[in-house]
């Protein structure tokens, strides 16, 4: 069954605009974008699209009781995704902030059919797309809010804690405008495995390694003129595929995508050397500080009541912003230099 017709069991009542949105081009596009940025042949992982998370936001939001305002602010949070996902900020931008798609994220959602659909029904673009009015969809990292929430919902679903993702997905609730856990113990769970996928998935090195390669196959062909920024407004398969065909004329490009499809890429250096096989690699650092209720139901902070958590969390981030050294398996032709 599609996700969108699992929405309809999951909310009471679907208002609709958000019916007319999901069936507009910029929202049916997130469906042939990998939320990861990584093709299978190149990542092999279970997958979800930028539309599913975007349609699991919304649903978060409406059952918290979010404004309409908010939950279609939650529904459109992706569309301005690029093809590949945050895999343009390490062509065009810069993987440690990944806000390539904040900066376009307004004129995505007031121009086209999108703009016209809120417009039709009395919505404001440009307060829609702003995210500082609704305080359930975005919050400061590392405070827990709707975005954050879905994807580490559905990666522990898929891989890291599947046992333990039913019954923390129904112990939050919005209190105040803030998402909160009901009990202590669900709000440490979900923190420490959340740190656990940052450390093995977000920032680790495979995931960066592969990143990395893939990026530079896409700046080479850009370099080359095969694609054109245009093109990842797009979807993953048809850029890629792209980048595949026309880049077998290019020894910088064919080699990366083959080593690519490799199970190993790399081995870890401690030497800050240079030449064509090394790489010296850091990410944006993900966490959460969960916010939970007491037994008398006040709120309280995990990093406060826990100050081991609050002590990972120091060492998590020391240790992303420190990076990390690797070297391919093998050298790569070098890049085109413009």
């Amino acid at each position: 069954m599609h996700i969108q017709d699992r929405l309809w069991g999951c909310v009471e009542a679907v208002p609709p605009v958000v019916k007319e949105i999901l069936a507009t081009p910029e929202m049916r596009r997130l469906e042939g974008i990998d939320q990861s940025g990584l093709p299978l042949a190149f990542h092999p992982k279970n997958r979800y699209s930028r539309f599913e998370h975007s349609v699991g936001v919304y649903v978060l939001l409406a059952k918290m009781g979010a404004s309409v305002e908010e939950q279609l602010a939650g529904l459109l949070h992706d569309v301005s995704h690029t093809a590949c996902s945050h895999l343009i900020d390490w062509v065009q931008g810069d993987p440690q902030i990944e806000n390539f798609q904040d900066k376009r994220h307004p004129s995505i959602v007031r121009k086209g059919m999108l703009g016209q659909t809120l417009l039709s029904h009395g919505y404001d673009p440009a307060r829609i797309a702003d995210y500082s009015h609704f305080s359930l969809l975005e919050q400061p990292s590392p405070i827990v809010c709707a975005d954050r929430l879905d994807y580490g919902m559905r990666e522990l679903a898929d891989w890291a804690a599947p046992e333990l993702a039913p019954s923390l997905t129904s112990a939050i609730e919005n209190h105040k405008g803030r998402i909160v856990f009901r009990t202590e113990r669900a709000a440490h769970q979900f923190g420490y495995n959340f740190a656990r996928l940052q450390r093995e998935y977000w920032g680790y090195a495979e995931y960066m390694g592969r990143y990395r390669l893939l990026a530079e196959a896409l700046q080479e062909g850009l370099a080359q003129h095969i694609i054109t920024l245009d093109d990842f407004d797009g979807v993953d398969e048809t850029l890629l595929a792209k980048v595949e065909r026309e880049g077998k004329a290019f020894p910088a490009i064919r080699e990366r995508l083959k080593l690519l499809t490799q199970p190993q890429i790399f081995f870890y250096t401690r030497e800050n050397e240079s030449g064509p096989a090394f790489r010296y690699l850091k990410v944006k650092f993900r966490s959460v500080d969960p916010s939970y209720l007491d037994e008398r139901g006040q709120v309280q902070q995990l990093s406060t009541t826990w100050p081991t958590y609050a002590e990972m969390l120091v060492r998590d981030k020391e240790r992303t912003e420190r990076g990390i050294w690797i070297r391919f398996t093998r050298s790569l032709p070098e890049l085109h230099k413009p």
